[in-house]
């Protein structure tokens, strides 16, 4: 029998710091034992990676998975093998870091367990961006772990951005797309800040603080520099928010998502898709930690999507990339034709200018990427 191909997501939850804008499930400070976590990481990839199944593409994710530090990471990436055999039939494997823990030791560790690509995140080189999104590293650190991943051997390195904070100007996001490209980095990641409820960065605009988001117009405006500015080093877009120097440096497990491909999460938090089958684990560390050690299923969420609801996913995310989507895949895959009863609405989108059909592929147009959400809002009615 054919294995079953899936990709891991593997949640690591700790940071030194909690940043003002994060609402993922992450936890602050540098002493802790991360070996209880670790533990029941591994023993929850033993409770729930199929028997028939290969890991496709591996992406540790976080939170901050580099603050476990080369031990840590050896026993999380030795135990990951021993569970699935990743090493044997992972396509990529990718591991995110904070310039602050992507110590040499840790990155050798990495490349030696068998990480493939790294993703840091540098967020910003401005000094002002830093203070506001609260990033505790120096403004060169980046360019330092991007140094080190080299030295370590990696072969794939991705810089992460994030524009449209609180009084970023055009000319700074040019700084730091001119300074990410100069890197020589294969990845670039560029996103605009969202202000999630309760976050810090929340918080405090609510409190009529300092932190008040730019205007529309000014993050369109930097929106439309990226991608001709990042082209022009060599930075191509294939996806709204993502970059690359060629097909082969693109995130093979995010493409993989993308195109609606099963994913297995585990770790805090994590969420998993599964066919027709949506689930999130328990965000609270106790919660998750206690059902684990108990031999139980730490899942805190779960349902079954409806075909429908499927067919939109699919549709939200494949227009989202430049090769867009493939209506007659979609259809085959979820049993729902995205086409039926929309032809005259998708009309009016290509007359725009927004929209092109090339057979059954739909793909938006620069001006179309620009309403990205607006076109995923066609499929949910």
């Amino acid at each position: 029998m054919k294995a079953r191909r899936l990709s891991l997501y593997v949640h690591i939850p700790f940071c030194r710091t909690v940043c003002a804008y994060c609402a993922f499930p992450v936890l602050g400070g540098r002493k802790r034992d991360h070996g209880p976590y670790v533990r029941a990481v591994l023993d929850e990839t033993a409770m729930r990676w199929p028997g028939n199944a290969e890991v496709d593409t591996l992406f540790l994710g976080g939170g901050t998975p580099t603050e476990l530090g080369p031990d840590g990471l050896d026993r999380l990436l030795d135990g990951l093998h021993e569970r699935t055999g990743f090493r044997a039939s992972a396509v990529e494997t990718n591991c995110e870091a904070n310039p602050e823990s992507a110590t040499a030791e840790t990155l050798e560790a990495a490349a030696q367990g068998g990480i493939q690509r790294l993703s840091i995140g540098a967020q910003t080189f401005d000094p002002a961006g830093l203070e506001v999104l609260t990033r505790t590293h120096e403004t060169d650190a980046p360019l330092r772990a991007v140094e080190a991943a080299a030295a370590a051997g990696l072969p794939r390195v991705s810089l992460d951005l994030i524009f449209a904070w609180p009084g970023q100007t055009r000319a700074s996001w040019e700084r730091d797309l001119k300074t990410a490209a100069g890197t020589g980095v294969e990845h670039v990641s560029c996103y605009a800040l969202t202000w999630e409820e309760g976050t810090a960065l929340s918080v405090r605009r609510g409190q009529g603080g300092a932190a008040k988001p730019i205007d529309e117009t000014s993050e369109e405006a930097l929106f439309r520099m990226t991608r001709p500015l990042l082209a022009v080093h060599g930075l191509e877009g294939y996806e709204v928010s993502n970059f690359a120097r060629s097909e082969r440096a693109q995130c093979r497990h995010n493409r993989a998502g993308w195109r609606g491909s099963d994913c297995l999460g585990v770790g805090l938090g994590s969420a998993s898709r599964l066919g027709f089958g949506r689930r999130i684990n328990a965000r609270r560390l106790g919660a998750y930690l206690g059902a684990v050690q108990a031999g139980e299923d730490p899942v805190d969420e779960q349902e079954t999507v409806v075909p429908e609801m499927a067919m939109a996913e699919r549709m939200l995310v494949g227009l989202r990339m430049a090769e867009g989507v493939d209506a007659l895949e979609v259809a085959q895959a979820t049993g729902v034709d995205p086409m039926v009863g929309r032809e005259r609405v998708l009309a009016e989108w290509e007359a725009a200018g927004w929209l092109v059909r090339n057979g059954t592929r739909l793909l938006l147009t620069d001006e179309g990427l620009l309403r990205a959400d607006a076109a995923a809002q066609l499929f949910l009615t």
